[in-house]
Formats: C-alpha cells, structure tokens, sequence
C-alpha cells in the first residue's frame, strides 16, 4: 500500500482503506503518523478521515474518487451545431449596452448556455484554433511591429496627433465550410474577424458569401461601435472580393497611412464619432 496513489483507488476500496485506518487507531494499535506510512497517504489525510468519523460516523467516510474532478468538454458534433450558432447570431443584449460581436467572454457563455457545460478558458482557446481564428506567434509578432511603425507614423506629423496610439486590428474573412450531418444542412460561411496582436479580438460570422456586400460594412460597423469612442488602425488581411468591400468601405470613413509601398500593407486610421 504505501507509495500507490489513493487517488487511483474506487471509491469502494477508498471506504475500506479509511474504515480500517480509523479502526486502528480507534482501537490504538497504531497513531496517526504510523497510519498514515501504512496507508501510504499523508498525516493530514489520515487526520481528515478521523475528524469525518467524529462528526458523521462510518458513513461519512464515504466519497469519491480523489483528485481534480473530470471536466466536460464539448461533445463530437456539438462544436458544429454551436459554429451554426454563433455564425447565424450575434451576441445577445437584454440591456443593449454589452458587446455587438462575439468576444471570448460572449462566446463562453453561449457554451454554457447552448451546451450545458461551464468550459475553461482552454476549451474557448480550442474552439478558437479550431475555427481558424488564431493567429502564428510570428504574425502577432509582425502585427505588433506594424503599430509600432504606425505610432512613428503619427508621432511624425503627417496626420493628427492621436494620444493614445490607436489599437491596430486585422481584418480577415477566413472560410469555413461546415458539412452536413444528419440534423443539418450543410454551411458554407465565412468568418469575419478583428485580430488584435495579441490574438482574437471580436469577429461575427457571414453564413452566406453572397451576402459579402451588405455584411461585411455591417461588420465594421459593429467594429466601429464595439471599440468605442477613438482612433482604430485597420489592415484588411482579405482576399479578392472581401478585400474589395473592406477597402471601398474602409475609405470612406478612413485616413490610409502610407507605411508601405506594398498593396498588402495598407493599414487606415478610423477616427470614430
């Protein structure tokens, strides 16, 4: 016994194992420390057992199996019913004062409330990379230069001071194609996303491509309105026709900050109302 992890036993041979080490202490044919090197657990423990049998008897030394509990994730199949979900809707506001995107913290509650579990911040953080909506280390490293050229920028004259230097955010519309199954029809959407260096910021989702004219200006006016009163730099990160749309939109309402000659590196300051 001594050595082996009580925390590996049932929870019937963990009854037997403190009914018998409180028998022998009750009965003093051997002290807690001596107990607890039989048992092969701490003196602690041993005491704990002992305190639970004063208080409550033989049936108090009852329980479960020991240790950190098993935690529910999201079952096969559930992470696509909740990709539909979150694609076709956005967060919702009772009060009209909470996020007009999804963030981490709206999409942790959706899980809870669409699936019944409480998930950790890595089981959101799995959802994230599972979406495609994660960023390589290298390319926040490479967003993060980026606001540092953009502050230089701005500290240089060329445009209106602006104190703080904005966040900078890039805009993606990534892909993701959900199959059918046999409760739902098959979703070509795409998401649209606001990366901050860091990671995931705020993204929406686009459950028809079609739609790509009319959703994505909505997009960034969520974006607009989401961030609050100040500057927003902005990189369309898009391909072909979304990029397009970021563009026209972008430079209605936008000041482009020449930081570089190439077509893929034009980041524009949005000074919002």
């Amino acid at each position: 016994m001594p050595g082996r992890d009580a925390r590996r036993l049932s929870p019937e041979t963990l009854y037997l194992m403190r009914r018998k080490a409180v028998e022998a202490i009750t009965v003093g044919e051997l002290n807690q420390t001596e107990a607890a090197a039989v048992f092969g657990v701490s003196r602690s423990t041993v005491a704990a057992w002992m305190k639970a049998f004063r208080d409550g008897g033989t049936t108090a030394l009852h329980g479960g199996r020991k240790g950190r509990p098993a935690s529910r994730t999201i079952e096969r199949g559930m992470d696509g019913d909740l990709a539909r979900f979150v694609m076709e809707n956005l967060p919702s506001c009772p009060d009209g004062t909470g996020p007009l995107l999804w963030t981490r913290d709206s999409l942790t509650a959706t899980v809870q409330a669409q699936c019944g579990i409480c998930p950790s911040r890595w089981t959101v953080q799995r959802l994230f990379q599972q979406w495609g909506l994660t960023l390589p280390p290298e390319r926040r490293e490479a967003l993060a230069r980026l606001r540092q050229d953009c502050a230089r920028l701005l500290r240089g004259g060329h445009f209106r001071q602006v104190q703080p230097v904005p966040p900078l955010f890039l805009l993606r519309c990534l892909p993701y194609p959900l199959p059918a199954a046999a409760h739902r029809p098959a979703l070509d959407g795409c998401w649209l996303v606001a990366l901050a260096p860091r990671g995931t910021a705020v993204f929406c989702g686009m459950p028809d491509r079609r739609t790509a004219p009319q959703a994505i200006p909505a997009f960034l006016a969520h974006l607009v309105r989401h961030g609050g009163p100040g500057p927003l730099l902005l990189l369309p990160d898009a391909g072909g026709a979304s990029r397009r749309v970021m563009l026209a939109w972008l430079r209605r309402h936008g000041r482009c900050l020449p930081l570089s000659p190439s077509a893929q590196d034009v980041v524009y300051l949005l000074h919002q109302n």
